[in-house]
């Protein structure tokens, strides 16, 4: 099975000091391939791999398969993300989520409170006339500016937006 790598520095803090960004630890294995002298070369990658394995071992860098990137992503649909490409630079934002509600809790307002099975919780941002039930599989989608839209399987589309 081939895994897909990617490599995130999650300790830089504004204002600490970084070991090394994970750009230059994988930039300076790639020019090891760019060695001619065989032993030159495999003092270059044993310098390079022990720089990659003692940033890992001080969690400065993380390497995550395809699934736990998906499921991260899954994970923070719905909230505001910050502008850094956090799961590498090509990678897609996630549009929908389809989930299945696992509680309806009705709040005083008249809105209705959402956890689905993943754990997400959303709220309706106006009173729905007829509120979705539970076990019922849903549908999350962004919608432009920030909105996002869940349309339940058996109700009406609703606005609605992340709480936790």
């Amino acid at each position: 099975m081939r895994r897909i790598v990617l490599l995130t520095t999650i300790l830089c803090i504004p204002g600490a000091v970084c070991a090394q960004d994970s750009t230059q630890l994988l930039s300076a294995l790639e020019t090891c391939r760019t060695v001619k002298e065989d032993g030159a070369r495999l003092r270059c990658y044993d310098d390079a791999a022990a720089k990659l394995a003692g940033a890992r071992t001080r969690n400065e860098v993380v390497v995550l398969d395809r699934a736990q990137v998906d499921k991260a992503k899954r994970s923070l649909f719905g909230f505001s993300k910050p502008s850094a490409a956090v799961f590498g630079a090509k990678d897609e934002p996630l549009r929908e989520i389809t989930s299945t509600i696992t509680a309806v809790r009705a709040q005083r307002s008249g809105l209705v409170r959402l956890t689905l099975a993943d754990g997400s919780v959303w709220e309706s941002i106006d009173t729905p006339m007829f509120p979705p039930k539970a076990d019922e599989s849903i549908a999350v989608k962004a919608g432009l500016l920030g909105s996002y839209t869940a349309t339940p399987q058996r109700s009406r589309a609703l606005r609605v937006r992340r709480v936790n």
